[in-house]
């Protein structure tokens, strides 16, 4: 009951939570070495984060805690056996808590963030992105501009975006790949949620996400993002069919609808959608896998740790990166997390759609460790499971109100027994 009051009294931090999402893309890449520009976002969310912990008094839910928890091991073991300085070590670390620190916000928002709210934000945030998008074909110096804000190699970009044969967009994410990501996962935020609030023309908003999504798998060339978006599509109508027997039958229209969709996607962009690209990748992941763990049993099961591995190579692969971090028991402590998300989530479709979104292209990227996305996508996670937390509080207030009814009944009829 405490707890419950605490909650209700302190919400205005939660008026301010949802811009914080809105300027959080639009941070520009800080190149100055000026570490409180870089941290600073950072750190403001963490504290929001432990704020809501603190109203929580300890009660937090179990799987926010694994999240945690499962951070801290991986920071405090890789503090240990890092072999540059403590502080950097510290430093280096901070990324392990993003899933745990947007749990938490998300978590906490609900019930006290309105919904709509929070969908006319995503929509302004993918609005954005199609600008930006779109602006850098118009000419050389709005490519200087967006290169010089969002990205760390300007001439890279600049090189790289050959309007007529690659052109990929960056938008304010920075990466081509993570932009069509973080697209995916506001898009899919709006086409699931639109429907069940009540918001105006929702059919036109779903209409734009959709648009906005096709427009920038094209703009980016990205055939992970791509790739995501067509599970995305299938998940839809699996998710949303009221009779899952019955959809065994129009599984054939359902994957002509998505093949479609990837025809004409794929004769859109210079770029071929195979599985060519994995032998590249596998490459290097074995070479990394043979220059930190093998022949080293301990390795295998413990890892060389978080802070030691980001030193080793860019992963692009988060359950390897976690491998090399933490070995065989790092990799199990992270699927039994995944596990007890999807346990809490099993009922929201919107939440399963990001956890797909998460675990399909952590093979290809680091997307939770990722600021600009992971702040969205683990908020989104938390915030739109089903309002049915604290049922201990809610159980206890519908006893309370039963006994203070049996009370005044009981009153009534002395009263009515004694003649009053």
């Amino acid at each position: 009951m405490e707890m419950r009051q605490v909650n209700e009294k302190r919400t205005g931090i939660f008026i301010i939570i949802p811009f914080f999402f809105l300027l959080i893309p639009l941070l520009p890449v800080i190149r100055s070495g000026n570490a409180i520009l870089i941290y600073s976002p950072q750190l403001l969310m963490g504290a929001v984060s432990i704020y809501i912990l603190s109203l929580w008094r300890g009660r937090v839910p179990d799987y926010i805690f694994a999240f945690w928890a499962l951070g801290f091991v991986f920071y405090v073991y890789g503090c240990l056996t890092y072999n540059g300085s403590f502080a950097s070590a510290l430093i280096a670390g901070r990324r392990l808590f993003f899933p745990a620190m947007f749990l938490t916000i998300g978590h906490g928002s609900r019930g006290k963030i309105q919904e709509k709210k929070i969908i006319y934000i995503l929509t302004i945030m993918l609005f954005i992105q199609v600008a930006l998008s779109l602006l850098p074909s118009v000419s050389l110096t709005i490519r200087q501009i967006i290169g010089t804000l969002y990205r760390d190699d300007i001439e890279s970009f600049l090189y790289g975006f050959q309007y007529s044969t690659t052109k990929r967009a960056i938008g304010s994410i920075g990466n081509p790949n993570l932009l069509c990501l973080y697209v995916d996962v506001i898009s899919s935020i709006i086409f699931y949620r639109a429907d069940y609030i009540k918001i105006k023309k929702a059919n036109l908003l779903k209409a734009f996400s959709l648009f906005a999504t096709i427009l920038i798998c094209i703009e980016t060339q990205s055939r992970e993002g791509i790739i995501v978006f067509l599970i995305l599509v299938f998940l839809y109508f699996y998710l949303r069919g009221k009779n899952k027997k019955t959809f065994i039958l129009v599984i054939p229209l359902y994957m002509l609808f998505v093949y479609i969709i990837y025809s004409f996607l794929s004769s859109r962009i210079f770029r071929t959608i195979d599985l060519t690209g994995i032998t590249t990748r596998t490459q290097i992941w074995n070479d990394i896998i043979s220059s930190t763990t093998e022949g080293s049993l301990y390795n295998q099961l413990f890892g060389i740790g978080y802070q030691n591995a980001r030193t080793v190579s860019f992963f692009d692969n988060i359950y390897l990166k976690y491998y090399v971090s933490g070995g065989i028991i790092g990799v199990i402590l992270l699927l039994l997390c995944i596990v007890l998300l999807l346990l809490k989530c099993k009922n929201s479709i919107i939440s399963l759609s990001i956890i797909a979104i998460w675990l399909v292209s952590s093979f290809a990227c680091e997307f939770q460790e990722t600021f600009k996305i992971s702040s969205i996508s683990f908020f989104a996670i938390a915030y739109f499971i089903p309002l049915k937390e604290n049922l201990e509080d809610i159980t206890s207030i519908l006893r309370h109100k039963n006994r203070s009814r049996q009370g005044i009944n009981m009153l009534n009829n002395r009263n009515i027994d004694e003649g009053y």
